[in-house]
């Protein structure tokens, strides 16, 4: 197995971004509970930090990307 990749892009006033693996094989990516299993609770997270999120399926692999929108209020370095 390799390592999955991140990629995180500036898009239109908010963060995207996408970690990319070889997917899995019991399914495809949701987010679990925050009560025992142990699997999805990364996607938990991201769920319910970010203003939206999803996944892309492709021949060998799995994106799962999830979007953080910067607001104007925000300060910023500098």
């Amino acid at each position: 197995h390799s390592a999955p990749s991140i990629v995180a892009a500036w898009r239109h006033a908010s963060l995207l971004f996408s970690v990319i693996d070889e997917g899995s094989d019991t399914g495809l990516p949701k987010a679990g509970n925050a009560v025992g299993g142990e699997s999805g609770n990364g996607l938990l997270l991201v769920a319910s930090l970010a203003d939206d999120w999803g996944y892309d399926t492709r021949p060998g692999g799995t994106a799962v990307w999830f979007r953080i929108a910067l607001s104007e209020s925000r300060p910023t370095d500098g």
